[in-house]
């Protein structure tokens, strides 16, 4: 793992950060106060105890905002990124607040040498973030969908046959899990099948026309559309970027 930036900005109002991708991964964890995102398009809101986590093209923006925020952020590159959702709630444990405050120490003492030393501090964060969600009840109507979509992403999927895998209305399901998540299942389901594609992208052994079929998209023209909406690259240029990247970092 390797640490790009660090930052802890521990009181004002945040500056606004110009919309863009990014090259890294990206968490962000409010202590006090609410950072507003647009990423992809969607606006997010991350109060005080959430995090917020981007993953590598991840169409980025942070709106300016008045009012003093405590937060801190670490952009980072890793070959096993933490399996994460984009918004994560109560994530500031006593555990997490101290590894904080040991970040904070050593970028005070090792400053010209902070991004090495704090690399393994890092990964013990993420490991605490990500054994922390799971052990954080998730509501059972939300893990059937969600396992519903994940084993179904090739095939066409609608409310419909969702109701009907969980015996509930599709009004329902669609309402409670809008409620929990903060997006509707139908964004949902993209955002899965442009994860998906993103790694089949970054695998590299099918033709675009096939990673679309793979992650159910049967019009290879709108799989081109819905990935630069979310990515703000064609599936063809955000191959080319990993091609080039990956010839960057060759020894």
């Amino acid at each position: 793992m390797q640490l790009v930036y660090y930052r802890h900005n521990h009181h004002g109002a945040p500056s606004a950060v110009p919309k863009g991708p990014i090259s890294f991964y990206e968490l962000t964890i409010v202590l006090k106060g609410t950072l507003v995102y647009r990423i992809n398009e969607q606006e997010q809101t991350v109060q005080e105890g959430e995090g917020i986590f981007l993953i590598p093209s991840t169409q980025r923006e942070r709106v300016d905002c008045d009012g003093s925020v405590n937060y801190v952020s670490f952009n980072f590159l890793t070959d096993s990124p933490p399996d994460l959702p984009l918004k994560i709630p109560q994530i500031l444990n006593n555990e997490c607040k101290l590894l904080i405050a040991c970040a904070d120490e050593i970028r005070q003492k090792y400053y010209a040498d902070a991004d090495e030393q704090l690399a393994p501090l890092l990964e013990c964060l993420l490991l605490n973030v990500v054994s922390n969600l799971k052990n954080t009840q998730e509501h059972p109507l939300i893990t059937q969908v969600k396992r519903y979509v994940n084993e179904h992403l090739s095939e066409k999927i609608t409310l419909q046959k969702i109701g009907e895998e969980t015996y509930f209305s599709p009004l329902y399901c669609e309402a409670v899990f809008k409620q929990k998540t903060g997006v509707s299942i139908i964004r949902y389901v993209i955002q899965r099948r442009i994860e998906e594609a993103q790694k089949l992208l970054l695998e590299g052994t099918l033709s675009l026309k096939k990673i679309a079929e793979t992650v159910g998209f049967e019009d290879y023209n709108y799989f081109a559309r819905t990935f630069k909406k979310a990515t703000g690259r064609t599936p063809r240029e955000y191959k080319n970027s990993l091609e080039f990247s990956g010839s960057e970092l060759s020894p």
